[in-house]
């Protein structure tokens, strides 16, 4: 998930779009005003509930409320972005289960193809439901910033925050994005 705490002290949970000011001020997701002391943080959010939790540093990062947060930077350029994923997730509980997997090809002419099958299953003692599904499109892409455009070639538009993200120990660098929610593995 992308949380963005912001220099003012407010605090966005699951950002889709990008961080610009009319993103957050768009953002329909949880968001509140932060404040922190004696090794706490505290987070009043819109609703008026408060979250308080110990907060634990970690290097450049730290740990919250059973999260761990680490600071990304945006892409250098285009270049760095360029190349073939494939990401996914899967959640499950009970007698519940989604599944989505994502391949995602973004070309150096500014190219995209994006493919991907979804499954989801739910049942209980009266239904049981059950739905599966795959999609592609294809179009142009663009970075701006923290945000990544696709413009399929039907005219619709995806944006959403993308970022690097890199494990040290492989020799792929960066070897994962961040992209719409998703993290995705590079090939």
């Amino acid at each position: 998930a992308a949380w963005y705490f912001a220099p003012d002290g407010h605090v966005y949970q699951n950002l889709r779009h990008g961080f610009s000011s009319e993103d957050l001020a768009a953002h329909a997701g949880r968001k509140g005003k932060a404040r922190g002391g004696n090794g706490t943080l505290e987070v009043t959010w819109a609703t008026g509930k408060k979250t308080s939790a110990k907060l634990s540093r970690d290097g450049t990062g730290f740990g919250w409320d059973a999260g761990l947060f680490t600071p990304v930077e945006a892409y250098g350029n285009a270049a760095e972005v360029v190349g073939a994923y494939e990401g996914g997730e899967s959640l499950a509980g009970a007698s519940e289960r989604a599944a989505v997997a994502k391949r995602m090809e973004l070309r150096a002419d500014g190219t995209f193809t994006w493919n991907g099958v979804s499954f989801l299953t739910t049942a209980s003692r009266a239904t049981e439901i059950s739905a599966g599904s795959t999609a592609g499109s294809q179009g142009r892409w663009e970075l701006s910033g923290f945000s990544l455009i696709l413009t399929g070639d039907n005219g619709t538009v995806f944006r959403g925050i993308v970022f690097p993200y890199d494990d040290a120990k492989t020799p792929a660098k960066p070897d994962r994005m961040f992209f719409g929610g998703l993290m995705y593995k590079k090939r």
